[in-house]
């Protein structure tokens, strides 16, 4: 928990089952890195370069992601909820229809039933 990668590199990891909560990847350069059934609970990625990140089954609920690049991660068998995201993060994010309402959310637009 609360672990720091400010400025790393991380190439060729893999995180699988693990309570990586409170993490800070900001200024980090991630390149070729799954995660898995894992918890990234209010975890921050501040200008983060990120090229092919695979995930599955991630709990990102409360996680703050600023100016990285999200185009192409898929998002859509991870929990998003309440995740705190910039405009630009958004742009090519692939998520499922259910978790579209909560990125509108934070676009400022609101559903009517």
């Amino acid at each position: 928990l609360g672990v720091s990668f400010i400025g790393t590199i991380l190439r060729y990891v893999v995180i699988d089952n693990c309570k990586v909560n409170y993490a800070n990847f900001a200024d980090a350069k991630i390149k070729n890195m799954e995660i898995r059934e894992s918890s990234l609970v209010e975890s921050t990625f501040y200008e983060t370069g990120i090229k092919n990140l695979v995930l599955d089954r991630v709990h990102f609920n409360k996680a703050e992601i600023f100016q990285t690049n999200l185009k192409d991660v898929d998002f859509s068998t991870s929990d998003i909820h309440d995740i705190r995201i910039d405009n630009s993060s958004l742009n090519g994010m692939i998520i499922d229809r259910f978790q579209s309402q909560e990125l509108v959310r934070i676009l400022g637009v609101n559903f009517k039933d």
